[in-house]
């Protein structure tokens, strides 16, 4: 019994290891998709928006105006416009953010700056005598890196809790099969012993599976041996 019992415990640590390494790696492969898909969609909102808002500006001859109702903050996101020597025209940068970020067109970027994290787009405009303008967008990321660190937490917690729970109930569900082997065992044991090979092996009988599959075998095999004794 001592062995069935180690081989139990062998079983259970392998079944439970390697759920362990495929559900780690799918959680993980989640989480690696989530963070990408949320930066991509602020990419994308973020170009349209700096797009959209440069629908504010019109240019005429040498110079350009702003509309009288533009709005340089909207869902988030912050406009600023600078001339083509990166100084601030109109516009308000946010509190932390590094000012000498450099302009680079349409191309959306992450900077981080203590501890903080923003999403950037800038777009270039040209007017008169190869004049131009700059347009930029800044919205912070911060819910998106707020969201990853939570569900990392939570994982931390959540998964050896669920691990354990599978191994304990992988544990019993091995230990009530192998009983079930075991009292096969018994019994062919027994008969064997016994030099009674009329005896037939019962223990396996309550319901058709491999287990009563082995046993009908067992059975025809000390039928067969019974004809030579």
């Amino acid at each position: 019994m001592n062995e069935t019992a180690d081989d139990q415990k062998k079983i259970t640590l392998w079944y439970t290891g390697i759920i362990a390494v495929v559900l780690g790696t799918i959680l993980v492969l989640v989480l690696l998709f989530v963070d990408r898909v949320g930066i991509s969609a602020t990419e994308e909102e973020i170009s349209a928006a700096v797009t959209g808002f440069s629908s504010n500006i019109n240019f005429q001859d040498d110079s350009f105006y702003l509309d009288v109702d533009t709005k340089f903050y909207d869902n988030g996101i912050m406009f600023c416009i600078y001339d083509k020597n990166g100084r601030l025209l109109y516009g308000t940068i946010p509190a932390q953010f590094p000012e000498e970020t450099i302009l680079m067109s349409n191309t959306p970027r992450t900077i981080s700056e203590s501890n903080r994290k923003w999403m950037i787009y800038d777009s270039v405009y040209t007017y008169g005598d190869d004049d131009e303008i700059w347009v930029r967008g800044i919205t912070s990321v911060h819910s998106i890196e707020r969201f990853m660190q939570t569900s990392k937490k939570m994982l931390l917690i959540v998964f050896p809790v669920l691990i354990i729970l599978i191994g304990v109930i992988g544990y019993f569900m091995i230990k009530r099969a192998l009983r079930q082997v075991d009292l096969i065992c018994d019994e062919v044991e027994n008969i064997s012993n016994g030099r009674d090979l009329s005896k037939t092996i019962v223990s396996a009988k309550k319901q058709k599976d491999e287990l009563y599959e082995l046993s009908e075998k067992f059975n025809e095999m000390f039928e067969r041996l019974e004809l030579f004794v």
